[in-house]
């Protein structure tokens, strides 16, 4: 080839077009350099200490009688060898109350035979996954990329408002849930950069072992979409559909949940009769009332009030208004500012929708509202504050400020630390945990259970006292039976068995309270037999072990009272009372 036409190769080559960059939205994460060991140490170990720190308060506590006796204490089936099978395949053998999450209580059987009742193990298994939770956290946030990612991490692990996830036994569902979540969030990561159909299968198997635990992780598979929109990796469409098994076993799961939801009310579906519109503005005020506890975590409760919702008033729609347009701002300014705040926004909003309030599910009945579902959707809140923080100690070039920064960053982390370590008092047992609902929301579930709380105690006179409170704000049927243990107490037989028959009509007809009808013609049985009623007596008993078979003195009972027209029967003793 001549010199000219070589020239003219060249220049052809040079001339060519090259591919139009992505916008710097649209790429896909980098991949980051790994850490030096040490400093990966340090992060891990400071991320375990900091959570297991602010969480001592937490290992000293015990049972608050809301869910956590049922779930360990009193729950049977962690009691015998037999009992771990029936935790897979037996769903109606679970305690009343008690929801079908086998791997949540398959650990609490393996811990039954460490540490039996005292509640101290459990404890500290519980804070030891929300520990491991922060160092997934982090290692999610870092695979994204996110700036300040191990800021955030600290932030999740020391917050106050995961005290009630932590420190409280009946959530260890929540924390072995987000373990997996978080284990699969990780696994996927890994899977797109790697393209290893291994991990691939092992995020499928965590997201399971995570419903299992607590279908509230259902939401997941939007939100690997979300990660597949925000990065654009190679072959997109086809990582699209690989979330469709993904999907398929979180509508699986949720229809199960949804089948024992019901029997938790003996088979009467849970109805909280709100419309359309109330449920838009339960979600929209929730959605804010979330975004306030975690900016600004003071005046936690166990249990908040409910608060009325009045859909015939126009500002009550400015709060899903609200929550609309922050969506649309993140859309419309997403390829000045890329897609991470939308993505963050939509992941909150998207997360905690099965708990907002849109659908129906039993804690409604309580309160719209619960810290608890603030574990995992939590999040993206802080990864959004770590990241402003990240970036403007990037700006800053004068030292001093950026010192300043970070020692902001500190105080905050110890602030939140010193709060979580005051939470945790709230934990300690049944008086001190119902006694701060009451003195917030003084509601007749929160008097009758601190009423409970001191009958355990056998303070008798402040028991009937906040008993006979919640009865005057409404008839319930928990709390005609608390009523009618209190009165057995006092030896007024005749007088508890009038509570414990308006117990069983209450039941019946209204509360649909699963095992509450059961023990309520158990201890009738026991009224009826105390006052030489036998007849009456060996009905109830009767009746009581044909609807729980768990009652196996029940059963014992009614022979015993069979037999009592010939000769004098055996003593027996009532039934335990629920929380």
């Amino acid at each position: 080839m001549t010199r000219k036409a070589q020239r003219a190769a060249a220049t052809r080559k040079a001339a060519r077009p090259t591919a139009r960059p992505r916008p710097a939205a649209e790429q896909p994460a980098p991949s980051l350099p790994s850490l030096p060991r040490s400093r990966a140490a340090m992060s891990v170990a400071l991320l375990l200490g900091t959570a297991f720190v602010a969480y001592i308060p937490a290992m000293r506590a015990g049972y608050v009688r809301f869910d956590d006796t049922d779930y360990i204490e009193q729950n049977h089936l962690l009691r015998t060898a037999p009992g771990l099978a029936q935790i897979w395949t037996s769903p109606l053998a679970y305690p009343p109350g008690v929801p079908y999450y086998p791997v949540t209580f398959s650990i609490h059987w393996l811990e039954f035979r460490a540490w039996g009742h005292s509640a101290t193990g459990y404890h500290l298994v519980n804070i030891g996954l929300h520990a491991v939770n922060g160092v997934l956290v982090w290692l999610v946030l870092r695979s994204l990329a996110v700036p300040g990612a191990l800021f955030a991490a600290l932030l999740f692990a020391v917050h106050p408002v995961q005290a009630q996830s932590v420190a409280w036994l009946a959530e260890r569902k929540n924390v072995l849930a987000a373990m997996f979540y978080l284990a699969t969030v990780l696994g996927w990561l890994r899977f797109v950069r790697a393209g290893s159909w291994p991990l691939y299968a092992l995020a499928l198997v965590t997201f399971l072992l995570g419903l299992l635990s607590k279908t509230i992780i259902c939401t997941l598979p939007i939100a690997l979409l979300l990660l597949i929109w925000w990065r654009k990796p190679p072959r997109a469409k086809r990582l699209a559909l690989l979330v469709l098994p993904f999907l398929g076993l979180a509508m699986v799961m949720g229809a199960v949940v949804i089948w024992r939801e019901n029997t938790l009310l003996e088979g009467v579906p849970f109805a909280s009769g709100l419309s359309l519109a109330e449920r838009v503005l339960i979600a929209g005020r929730g959605l804010w009332f979330y975004v306030g506890k975690l900016l600004v975590p003071v005046n936690l409760v166990p249990v908040y009030p409910h608060w009325k919702v009045e859909s015939g008033r126009m500002v009550a729609y400015l709060y899903p208004l609200a929550v609309a347009a922050v969506v649309a701002a993140a859309w419309l300014f997403r390829r000045r500012v890329g897609g991470a705040p939308l993505v963050a926004v939509l992941f909150f909003v998207v997360t905690l929708g099965p708990t907002s309030g849109l659908v129906d599910f039993g804690y409604l009945a309580k309160s719209f509202v619960g810290d608890h579902y603030l574990y995992i959707p939590s999040v993206a809140l802080f990864a959004g504050i770590a990241t402003l923080g990240a970036t403007l100690a990037r700006h800053v070039r004068w030292t001093p400020a950026r010192y300043a920064v970070s020692v902001v960053a500190a105080g905050v982390a110890g602030g939140l630390g010193v709060l979580t370590w005051r939470q945790c008092a709230v934990y300690q047992d049944a008086e001190t945990f119902w006694g701060r609902v009451v003195a917030h929301n003084p509601s007749p579930t929160a008097l009758s259970a601190l009423g409970d709380a001191y009958l355990l105690q056998k303070d008798l006179e402040q028991a009937e006292h906040l008993l006979r409170r919640a009865l005057a704000q409404r008839d319930s049927a928990r709390t005609r039976f608390r009523l009618g243990c209190l009165l057995i107490e006092r030896q007024q037989i005749a007088a508890a068995a009038e509570q414990f028959e308006r117990a069983l009509w209450l039941n019946r007809t209204r509360d649909r309270i699963r095992g509450l009808s059961a023990q309520s013609l158990a201890n009738l049985g026991f009224c009826y037999r105390a006052t030489g009623d036998y007849a009456r007596a060996a009905d109830a008993y009767r009746q009581a072990a044909d609807l729980d078979p768990s009652l196996t003195w029940a059963r014992e009972a009614e022979a015993a009272v069979e037999q009592a027209l010939r000769r004098q029967p055996a003593a027996t003793t009532p039934a335990t009372q629920p929380r």
